[in-house]
């Protein structure tokens, strides 16, 4: 074994500084020629370093071990730095191997990890090949690429297609990131970073992220976990990081997407279109006023064609800064509330209900047989958590001048007797001065309501005048409590006169699509409403008790 040392080396624009490499020969010595060959080196370097400048670059070269056989080499364990040191591009090879001759050097390598200068991105578990040629370096190959930060934004993606170019001053490296299992393309990735400077940018092109049953958005970050499920629809968009010479990252981005469905943990939300815009792409953060039009949201109460106003903060901190949808005739409107997505906690919202309709909310309800007038005004304070959603003191307002009720639906004949017929048409055109409905419950569960009827009157009933003349002199006022589970109570009494509510989850077509079904479902539809008897008749006409 020998010592090789030299005070400086020049090739080009690569300068060697002073350097010490111990060599030790690869057979009977480090360099030889065989009978009637060429002269050779086999040599064995026990931990080389280099250091030096590429043009006006600093780099670092050093290695656990490397092989001289003729013009090819090899290292084992090899660490690369190349730039200025507080923001330098970091190689790392488990192995190096190349050859010299030709038109240039270059080889493979593999087991590498890299870094450039304040990137935000760890490639690892790299391979490919690498050649140099003058003072040009470039590198193609796959690797996986991760978020460097302490809490990881992003799963690792992989890259097939990864490309990097060292000249002059200037690096470049671009390639596609897909999800790695199944190969779906997430974003265009092109970075340029100044060796002299450090600084550089780095663009994220989005062309169109599609999710759906094959890939969730929680299977790409984990900051979605939790906050969203059932995402089908297609994102699209652009991003840029930008470094400068102090370490300093700053990033920005716009987002679109039309029509995205998904589930929410307030219930579920169809038809997501806007842009959104980040002024921290890395930290999700946007500035106030951004909006989102929303087809419908079901949070216990099915609201449609609104729009949500909202600012995303810090820490998944979600502001929302007012939404709204006609509602009923009138409108709802969510008050402003900031909800916590970066942990397990209840999510407070506030519906304000304006100018609510009573005969459109009775018609949505599917009761033929029901309705009601009347304009009402109120607040539904909602809390959804792990259990779900409930309303805690909601409360509904009529305006003035009141309203009414009215039930015209059958009674089956049954023998009422006097009171049971004074209701029944009492109920047939009931009025009120005013009404307040207080709500609460689980809107999945087992609800309350209460309704506060004051101003009490009937209406032209085609009976029973005598006792509605006496009632109208006398002032009254109603106190109703109804409790049980109120959306499967709706549920199951809609799907008496139409079951395809409740077959249709089940049906492998939709009904619609079965020929003749449609005609079919009128003409039942038509043989029901024939054969159906007015309030009026059947109460009179009931058999008399001792024959019952």
């Amino acid at each position: 074994c020998t010592v090789v040392s030299w005070s400086e080396v020049r090739m080009g624009s690569l300068q060697l500084g002073p350097t010490r490499l111990p060599v030790c020969p690869i057979g009977p010595a480090i360099v030889a020629r065989s009978s009637g060959g060429s002269v050779e080196a086999r040599a064995r370097l026990n931990s080389p370093v280099l250091n030096g400048h590429i043009g006006s670059s600093p780099f670092h070269v050093a290695a656990a071990s490397g092989r001289v056989t003729g013009q090819a080499f090899a290292f084992d364990r090899l660490e690369a730095r190349l730039g200025r040191s507080a923001s330098p591009i970091v190689f790392d090879a488990a192995r190096l191997t190349g050859s010299l001759g030709g038109k240039g050097t270059g080889g493979e390598f593999s087991g590498a990890r890299a870094t450039i200068g304040n990137v935000p991105i760890l490639l690892s578990d790299a391979a490919g090949e690498w050649h140099v040629t003058g003072s040009d370096v470039t590198l193609d190959g796959n690797a996986l690429v991760s978020d460097r930060a302490e809490n990881p934004r992003f799963y690792p993606l992989r890259s097939n297609d990864l490309h990097l170019a060292i000249a002059d001053d200037l690096v470049r490296a671009t390639g596609a990131l897909r999800h790695p299992d199944t190969g779906t393309l997430v974003t265009d990735v092109a970075i340029e970073h100044r060796l002299s400077t450090g600084e550089g940018h780095a663009t994220l092109d989005v062309p169109g992220l599609t999710f759906g049953p094959g890939l969730q958005p929680d299977e790409i970050t984990r900051l979605t976990e939790g906050v969203i499920a059932l995402v089908n629809g297609t994102i699209s968009g652009q991003g840029r990081i930008d470094w400068d010479a102090t370490g300093k990252v700053t990033s920005t981005g716009d987002f679109s997407t039309a029509g995205l469905d998904l589930a929410a943990p307030f219930g579920p939300v169809k038809g997501m279109s806007g842009t959104i815009h980040f002024d921290d792409l890395l930290g999700l953060t946007t500035p106030p006023g951004q909006v989102m039009s929303v087809q419908s949201i079901n949070p216990g109460i099915l609201v449609e064609n609104g729009a949500i106003r909202y600012q995303l903060l810090p820490t998944q901190l979600v502001k929302i800064e007012r939404g709204e949808w006609p509602f009923m005739g009138g409108r709802l409107v969510l008050q402003e509330t900031v909800l916590n997505f970066g942990r397990p906690t209840a999510k407070r919202l506030t519906f304000e209900v304006v100018g609510l309709d009573a005969h459109t909310f009775v018609q949505s309800l599917g009761f033929k047989e029901l309705d009601a007038t009347g304009t009402f005004d109120g607040v539904l304070p909602m809390i959804f958590d792990e259990s779900g959603g409930r309303i805690v003191g909601g409360r509904l307002d009529s305006r003035a001048p009141g309203g009414s009720l009215a039930y015209n639906g059958v009674v089956n004949k049954a023998d009422l007797g006097t009171m049971g017929n004074i209701a029944f048409n009492a109920l047939r055109d009931l009025r009120f001065k005013s009404m307040i409905i207080r709500l609460d419950g689980d809107l999945a569960g087992e609800f309350t309501s209460r309704l506060a009827i004051d101003g009490v009157g009937l209406g032209q009933t085609s009976t029973q005048k005598i006792i509605r003349s006496l009632l109208s002199q006398i002032p009254l006022k109603m106190n109703v409590t109804i409790s049980g589970p109120f959306r499967a109570l709706i549920a199951t009494a809609k799907s008496f006169n139409d079951p395809r509510t409740v077959i249709n989850t089940v049906l492998p077509r939709p009904l619609d699509d079965v020929p003749g079904i449609t005609t079919e479902v009128r003409r039942v539809e038509e043989n029901q409403q024939q054969t159906q008897t007015p309030v009026d008749e059947q109460v009179t006409t009931a058999p008399p008790p001792t024959e019952r």
